[in-house]
């Protein structure tokens, strides 16, 4: 009988240690405000000239995970384009003036004029997301041509995709 008691008890104060654990609190690297995927559509004049209607952008941390330049990349969705350029964390900004090259296909390109907006924007079913927008051009567009990109982060319900 007192071995089943000892055992008891042992059995009570693994299963009281085990349930105390702390929980998991991811770790954030200077710059994860800036990352994100995105729903964005690409305008010149406010008009979505090729009908390409929204696509998925990412914005990510580069190796030195510092905040001080980010990857900015549409995966082929628009454009096929990939470059790193200056981040901002504390500013919510991103970009460069100067031409970057693109890493998806030897081309030059400028993203200029990055910011996210914490909670500025809306998902497809009216959820309060951060937005998006930047001004892109391509060495390999008619000179001087600037698509502005704007959207939404996703949010990760099914019913927000596009």
């Amino acid at each position: 009988m007192k071995k089943i008691k000892g055992l008891v008890i042992l059995v009570a104060l693994v299963a009281f240690t085990s349930s105390c654990q702390e929980e998991y609190e991811p770790v954030m690297y200077p710059g994860h405000e800036l990352a994100g995927e995105w729903y964005v559509t690409y305008t010149i004049g406010g008009v979505d000239v090729y009908g390409a209607g929204y696509s998925t952008i990412l914005t990510f941390n580069t190796a030195a995970a510092d905040g001080a330049q980010i990857w900015v990349s549409d995966e082929g969705h628009f454009w096929d384009y990939k470059g790193k350029v200056n981040g901002n964390p504390s500013g919510n900004t991103f970009g460069q003036p100067d031409s970057i090259e693109n890493v998806a296909y030897p081309i030059n390109m400028i993203i200029k004029s990055g910011q996210i907006f914490p909670d500025g924007g809306q998902s497809k079913t009216g959820v309060k997301t951060d937005s998006i927008s930047f001004v892109v051009s391509f060495g390999d567009d008619t000179p001087g041509t600037e698509y502005v990109v704007s959207g939404h982060r996703r949010t990760g319900f099914e019913e927000d995709d596009f």
